[in-house]
Order: C-alpha cells, then structure tokens, then sequence
C-alpha cells in the first residue's frame, strides 16, 4: 500500500495517512461487528449508516465502547502492519536457520 501512496503523496506524509487509514478500518470493524452494518448498507441504508456514525463522533461519552474497540483494534492492526514489514524487510538472499530442518553440511 505504501507503494501505491508514494506515486501520489510525499513520503513524510504516507505514515500519517496509514495510520488515519488503519484507526479508520478499526471503526469500520466496530460498525460491522457491534452495530452490525454489513458494506452494502452504505448504498441502501446511507442516513441510517450515517446517523449513527455522527452521533458516535458528537457523543463520544456516551459510546466510550466504541472509541475504545477503534483504539485499541487500531493498535492491533498497527501491530500486525509493523510485524509483517519487519518479515518481509528480510532479504530474500539471507540464509534463515530453521532449528527443525537438521543440517547436512555439518
């Protein structure tokens, strides 16, 4: 993703983005899981969708449950994301030793 991002955005930028993009996907979760908005509701319920959205956003006192899901499902996601760079940041041409595979040049 990141590469799609710096065609077209500066790069001191793209991390901030990914991570507005990342707590995004964490509220997406909590409206699909909690609220049960499934992604077509958009088209066919979009006031419905909406309403309940703003009054999370203007009420965050009353719906603590969901900007704590969001954070802390954020986070995970932020987790997994750095996780999987630091896997593949990995040369392909670096020799990983696997304790179970026993050597045979020895």
């Amino acid at each position: 993703m990141e590469g799609i991002l710096q065609k077209f955005i500066k790069r001191h930028l793209i991390k901030h983005l990914l991570g507005i993009i990342i707590f995004l996907c964490g509220f997406g979760v909590y409206l699909g899981r909690f609220l049960r908005y499934n992604s077509w509701e958009i088209i066919n319920k979009p006031l419905s969708l909406f309403n309940d959205i703003i009054h999370i956003v203007i009420f965050p006192n009353l719906y603590t449950e969901a900007w704590l899901f969001t954070i802390l499902f954020g986070v995970f996601l932020s987790i997994g994301n750095w996780m999987f760079k630091q896997i593949y940041s990995i040369p392909t041409n670096q020799k990983i030793k696997n304790p179970l595979i026993k050597n045979k040049e020895a």
